[in-house]
């Protein structure tokens, strides 16, 4: 009797995790997409600095601060073709995160299957696109798929590595393995590479799972 009840309190409390991220998931990648905004942000400064194609790189900065999805869609569209490997991968992210917002979520994986199945993608964005795919999918996404994605990255001589371990926390939560989940946040919670902000993240996410 006490592994019923057990079982039905891991499925009852695995059905609250996916209702809490069905509600607010938009929101959590919202919050989680600022974490990386500096990386990305350096990553732009430096082919500002070294790349000749300072136009191209200047029309994606002017871009990316529309608000309208319509119009960023179409103006990054222009751009979203260029030699300049990492503006073209951006503005293809950009791109996907508006459609997702539109509710085109086909359309959006499309884009970043784009940059993941590219060998030439710039290989910051590239991990870039498989992290957005993951945490847009993750829900949805079946654990093998999962784990064939990640280790499709290359995280862990990246700046994402931290949140690559997060998004491992997140699935474990959703797929009903508690312990393995707290086990991660705990580590990432622990490790001198993670950000405060991350920490502090990560601490909200394991009140949630307990």
């Amino acid at each position: 009797m006490s592994d019923i009840l057990r079982q039905i309190d891991e499925d009852l409390q695995k059905d609250r995790l996916l209702a809490i991220w069905k509600r607010y998931g938009i929101a959590i990648i919202a919050i989680i997409v600022l974490s990386i905004t500096f990386v990305v942000g350096f990553q732009i400064y430096k082919s500002l600095n070294k790349n000749k194609n300072e136009k191209i790189v200047e029309s994606y900065i002017e871009f990316s601060t529309i608000n309208e999805n319509s119009l960023l869609i179409e103006k990054l569209g222009s751009i979203r073709n260029t030699d300049h490997k990492m503006i073209a991968g951006l503005s293809r992210i950009n791109i996907a995160n508006a459609l997702l917002e539109e509710g085109n979520e086909n359309e959006a994986f499309l884009k970043l299957e784009e940059i993941i199945n590219n060998d030439d993608s710039d290989p910051v964005i590239y991990d870039l696109a498989i992290y957005y795919y993951l945490l847009s999918k993750i829900d949805k996404i079946n654990e093998d798929e999962f784990s064939t994605f990640i280790e499709k990255a290359k995280h862990n001589n990246s700046p994402f590595k931290v949140l690559f371990q997060e998004l491992d926390a997140i699935k474990y939560a959703l797929s009903g393995d508690k312990d393995m989940s707290v086990q991660i946040l705990k580590k990432i919670i622990e490790s001198d590479e993670t950000s405060n902000e991350i920490k502090i993240r990560s601490e909200k996410f394991l009140e949630i799972i307990k």
